[in-house]
């Protein structure tokens, strides 16, 4: 990595960081929520597969 700008790969390093942790926030919690309906939890982890891989 080229040190002429270590500042803004740290704010690009802390973004990417944070999107990562609301991620897996986000599939946890849809995982606890959804224990009980199996078709909804394959219903949104098809949902959250196809809005990663686009």
């Amino acid at each position: 990595m080229p040190q002429m700008y270590p500042l803004l790969w740290m704010i690009l390093f802390a973004i990417f960081t944070l999107l990562f942790v609301i991620f897996l926030t986000k599939m946890f919690f849809y995982n606890m929520n959804s224990k009980a309906n199996t078709s909804e939890t394959l219903m949104k982890k098809s949902l959250i597969n196809k809005t990663w891989l686009w």
